[in-house]
């Protein structure tokens, strides 16, 4: 007991308590302008690119009446054009709620009407596929149309009425057990993440992070904030494409990732690949048996309610002795 109520809980430590997320990637776009943030096949963009096409953008939306705690849905395919959209909407101060565009037409449905965003953002392609219904009273903004935003500055906008405690996304449960519930996180649970994810895996800045999570899952957030917030590069896979089997073998052997977030049953096919691997879930015997071939492999965990990630283990090649909880310690 005093080890699940004390030794366990033992986790005080120093996050950017002041920051919003997203000037956590200022900060190294500011470090490291020219240093590669996002690549998606022959598509990549620095982080001063990804900086200004991001301001510009926020200028817009700053223009369209978005302010705090504002949501900016976002349904596009995957791509570098979704970072853009992600930090400039926390840029503008909103919060962005993630759709999939391959998700049913009824969940699309009940997203867009549950979560009453202001702003919508996607493409020509995307939009077509949407519910007419659900796009009554929405801003929609098409990536695919000429931008009307490239003129605007680029330029950060002013930072006023953004504070940590404002939100920095919404994000919906499965609903598997009935109807889907949108969970709201704050900015400063993001930066604790940041912060955490630094102490627990060696991101640096040649580091690449493979970011092969559904767009609509906890763990696409946890991919993209170890990459941009940290100074890495994030990988994105082509539209379409199925991350996992052959197709992931080949990302990691193609791009030399070094940090991929995987399922165990997707981990089991990795076979001797060298990369850092978050396993998230309890296949512990399997990560202590691939733990000798690759640097590094963590179990974390987390429920949608919370910041992303609310324990981590790191497993070992030995066996885990009874004093330390699989679960890992609090974040």
């Amino acid at each position: 007991m005093n080890n699940a109520l004390v030794k366990w809980n033992d986790t005080a430590c120093d996050y950017p308590q002041d920051r919003c997320t997203h000037e956590l990637f200022e900060a190294q776009a500011d470090r490291a302008p020219d240093a590669v943030a996002v690549v998606c096949q022959d598509e990549r963009l620095t982080y001063r690119a990804l900086d200004e096409q991001a301001n510009q953008l926020a200028h817009h939306l700053r223009a369209l009446g978005v302010a705090a705690d504002t949501r900016i849905a976002i349904c596009m395919p995957s791509g570098v054009q979704r970072s853009v959209a992600i930090l400039a909407a926390w840029k503008a101060g909103g919060a962005y709620v993630p759709i999939d565009p391959a998700d049913p037409a009824e969940r699309l449905e009940f997203l867009l009407r549950d979560s009453k965003p202001r702003v919508l953002l996607t493409t020509s392609a995307v939009l077509d596929q949407l519910p007419a219904t659900a796009l009554r009273r929405l801003i929609v903004i098409d990536a695919d149309e000429p931008a009307p935003w490239q003129h605007l500055p680029h330029s950060r906008p002013a930072r006023a009425g953004r504070a940590p405690h404002h939100l920095a996304y919404v994000i919906y449960t499965s609903g598997s057990t009935g109807q889907p519930n949108g969970v709201m996180i704050e900015h400063r649970g993001v930066c604790n993440l940041a912060a955490a994810q630094l102490r627990a895996f060696p991101v640096e800045p040649d580091s690449r992070i493979l970011s092969c999570a559904s767009f609509s899952s906890d763990a696409y957030v946890f991919e993209l904030v170890m990459a941009l917030c940290n100074g890495a590069s994030l990988y994105v896979p082509p539209a379409g494409a199925v991350a996992a089997g052959a197709v992931l073998t080949g990302l990691l052997a193609e791009h030399r990732i070094t940090h991929a977030t995987l399922t165990p049953s997707v981990e089991k096919l990795l076979g001797g690949n060298a990369c850092h691997c978050s396993s998230a879930a309890s296949d512990m015997g399997r990560c202590r048996r691939v733990t000798v071939k690759r640097p590094g492999v963590n179990n974390p965990f987390s429920g949608t309610a919370r910041k992303r990630w609310t324990t981590g283990c790191r497993v070992f090649s030995r066996p885990l002795i009874a004093t330390r909880s699989t679960r890992g310690s609090p974040t």
